[in-house]
């Protein structure tokens, strides 16, 4: 409800104002100055669709599926994949593997930019 006892839908103002205050309140920013007012901006619901999106790719969730179920209108979403932990962990695996000729019956799934699935 709304300030007029009136139903709303929740957007991504709504959701983008209340990440600010708690990030200014958990990091103790300081909205006074220009350079506060810059860091609490940077909070938004973006940050939510980038990390159900990490998640979802760790998950082994297929490109469709994260498209798909996140409401992106491209592939531009692996943009946010790039820095993930375990892409990196992968690529330094494979380098490690070609440069010491590792021929290990696990090579493919350590190797994997998919993590194992899990049971």
């Amino acid at each position: 409800m709304n300030h007029k006892n009136k139903l709303t839908m929740v957007n991504s103002d709504h959701t983008d104002n209340s990440f600010q205050a708690s990030a200014q309140r958990c990091y103790d920013i300081n909205t006074a100055t220009k350079t506060g007012k810059d860091e609490v901006k940077k909070w938004t619901s973006h940050s939510l669709r980038v990390g159900a999106c990490v998640l979802m790719h760790l998950a082994n969730a297929t490109t469709l599926d994260i498209q798909f179920r996140l409401r992106w209108k491209s592939d531009c979403f692996k943009i946010c994949l790039r820095d993930l932990q375990g892409t990196a962990i992968c690529h330094k695996n494979q380098i490690v593997s070609v440069i010491t000729d590792d021929e290990s019956d696990n090579k493919d799934t350590q190797n994997s930019i998919h993590p194992a699935p899990r049971h």
